[in-house]
């Protein structure tokens, strides 16, 4: 468990909306993204492999990584972090 320093304030993902309520990183990825980190990593799709995936698609600006749906998750979060952050 980590700790917040005082002063500092600690969001969960839940505060953006229940569709986020108890969700592993996995989980915030559609059908259709875990089926692509699947392609790559030989079936396999756990925290680690969703990890190298993001970091990989990342590096290199790959279009088309991400489904819709899972855009859109990001894109509802992201939305989400940029109200609060003027909080």
């Amino acid at each position: 468990m980590s700790s917040v320093a005082k002063g500092e304030v600690a969001y969960a993902l839940v505060c953006g909306g229940p569709k986020f309520s108890r969700k592993k990183l996995e989980q915030l990825l559609s059908a259709g993204t875990l089926d692509l980190i699947k392609k790559r990593f030989s079936g396999k799709s756990g925290k680690k492999q969703v990890g190298m995936y993001l970091a990989e698609i990342a590096a290199a600006k790959t279009v088309g990584g991400l489904d819709v749906e899972t855009l859109m998750n990001a894109k509802e979060i992201l939305d989400w972090m940029d109200k609060i952050k003027n909080v």
